[in-house]
């Protein structure tokens, strides 16, 4: 059936209305500008924030779906551009190009490895938190963890600008170290453990964090994948 002109516009108009109303939750859930001031507040303000952050009472939606999980979700978009599209200098061999279904699949299983990895950071702190006299809710130790990932995961982001591998590199290993940093300012704050045993328990939770990360990779790594051709 032909519509007229104006059926037709009304038709248009009628389905960029539909549209929009399909985008507001993604617009209630992701809070842009609060995630981006949230990002600049932990990484240019490592030790300070953590009155900011203390003072609020945290939403584990929030933080999971409104700060983490897209932050992920960008950065490895951003790495499957530098990879496929945009490519890898190589200097005098020209610039290379990764095939586009491995690296779906290789950025797909680094985004599960990340949310298990927090999950499982958030896990610790609990548990390390009684071990070094201090105590933290689930709530209180998803904040101290998402925040002090906030750095790194912005880092992710960046790898779409098509600078030179190790400034890239560089800049991601200073935003990890950032991360850290921000992390052991905000655990006598957010577990109550004291000063003098925070060091102790960040370097604890690192290194099993870390032993997980590698029996993860190794997991992941080695499970059946789906053939590419």
């Amino acid at each position: 059936m032909r519509l007229s002109g104006e059926e037709s516009h009304l038709r248009i108009a009628t389905d960029y209305s539909s549209l929009a109303d399909m985008s507001t939750p993604l617009k209630n859930l992701v809070d842009l500008p609060f995630l981006i001031n949230r990002i600049k507040l932990v990484t240019l303000s490592p030790k300070s924030c953590w009155s900011t952050i203390s003072g609020e009472q945290p939403d584990s939606t929030k933080l999971l779906k409104g700060m983490l999980l897209p932050l992920i979700i960008a950065g490895a978009v951003a790495q499957i551009i530098r990879l496929w599209a945009i490519g890898v200098d190589m200097g005098p061999f020209g610039r290379w190009h990764a095939d586009l279904f491995p690296t779906l699949f290789s950025q797909l299983f680094a985004a599960i490895i990340q949310v298990a990895l927090f999950f499982v950071s958030v896990e610790l702190v609990q548990r390390l938190a009684q071990f070094f006299s201090g105590s933290a809710t689930r709530e209180r130790a998803m904040s101290l963890v998402a925040h002090a990932m906030l750095p790194s995961l912005a880092a992710g982001i960046l790898w779409v600008v098509p600078l030179p591998g190790f400034l890239m590199l560089t800049l991601a290993l200073i935003l990890a170290v950032v991360g850290l940093y921000a992390f052991y300012q905000g655990v006598s704050v957010m577990t109550s453990v004291t000063e003098q045993n925070r060091l102790g328990f960040t370097a604890s939770l690192i290194g099993i964090t870390l032993l997980v990360g590698l029996v993860l990779n190794w997991v992941v790594g080695s499970s059946p994948r789906p053939p590419l051709s």
